[in-house]
């Protein structure tokens, strides 16, 4: 395990860049996709615990898309590097998190509350993940997924709440796609 407190914060910055995966937003927009075209098919059929999927399966996916790919996987970096443990606790505190949004949603009796809430949340992960990366996208990520959902949650007919919200959570992630840094990206000034 690397020694990290001689590192610069910059140092720090680069090198999580560096080991970090591109495959996230990737198997999230694949998910989120899926859950879209699903809520929109079966509309008030959809199981509950469909929407807790979508944002579940993107960290195992990402990791499959990584071994096709032939790159490391998010698990095969330094686990001791401390801008990955804040991002992988962050996704524990989003977990625990969750649980609040399944019960305020059981309380409504509202799968379009479940959607929205779970939409929202799991895209908080992307501002540690920013900020770690020196890289703005990650909150403008999350912050355009926010509005994206917000507008599908009032705009869209009754019936077409929740896909429309997993579309906008889909939709939010070509933004990470196409913006956000990749490991190429961290530069050769370790």
């Amino acid at each position: 395990m690397t020694d990290y407190s001689n590192q610069s914060f910059g140092e720090l910055r680069q090198t999580y860049l560096r080991d970090s995966s591109d495959a996230m937003p990737i198997a999230g927009f694949i998910c989120w996709g899926a859950l879209a075209a699903l809520a929109w098919y079966l509309r008030d059929a959809l199981p509950y615990w469909a929407i807790l999927i979508a944002p579940a399966a993107p960290l195992p996916l990402s990791v499959l898309i990584d071994k096709l790919r032939r790159r490391p996987s998010v698990f095969e970096g330094d686990s001791g590097h401390p801008m990955t443990k804040l991002f992988m606790q962050f996704i524990s505190v989003i977990g625990v998190m969750v649980f609040f949004v399944v019960f305020a949603a059981k309380e409504a009796n509202s799968m379009a509350i479940l959607a929205l809430g779970v939409g929202l949340l799991s895209g908080a992960i992307w501002v540690p993940h920013g900020w770690s990366a020196d890289d703005p996208t990650g909150l403008i990520q999350f912050l355009l997924r926010a509005v994206l959902c917000f507008a599908a949650y009032f705009l869209a007919p009754d019936t077409l709440v929740v896909p429309a919200i997993a579309a906008a959570v889909a939709v939010s992630y070509i933004h990470a796609i196409v913006f956000m840094k990749k490991p190429k990206d961290a530069g050769s000034a370790l």
